[in-house]
């Protein structure tokens, strides 16, 4: 039983680190974002998402654009830093599979 947790065991502090640090303040921002109100009263959770369909409407050509640059930014960091990546790990390789595949 014990080896059975162990994996769960040793992922979850990276799971409670996520928790707290990502999920957390994306629910806070996300309720935020969905309050109406002013200083002087206070803002109260509406849920009106029509706000994110106005600034999607609004403003959908910057959105295109981010998105468009976003695609052409991974395709060039593929297209540079896999070979890289794989030029590197076989010249540094010291493993003992290694050196022995190389001399025969």
């Amino acid at each position: 039983m014990r080896q059975r947790l162990t994996p769960y065991l040793l992922g979850m502090p990276g799971g409670v680190y996520l928790a707290v640090f990502f999920v957390v303040p994306l629910f806070a921002v996300l309720s935020v974002s969905l309050q109406t109100g002013n200083p002087d009263t206070g803002f109260t959770l509406t849920w009106h998402w029509h706000e994110y369909v106005t600034a999607i409407s609004q403003y959908h050509v910057q959105f295109v654009r981010s998105f468009f640059y976003a695609a052409l930014s991974t395709a060039f960091a593929l297209v540079l830093a896999f070979p890289m990546a794989c030029a590197t790990s076989r010249r540094t390789c010291c493993s003992s599979c290694c050196r022995s595949s190389s001399r025969s």
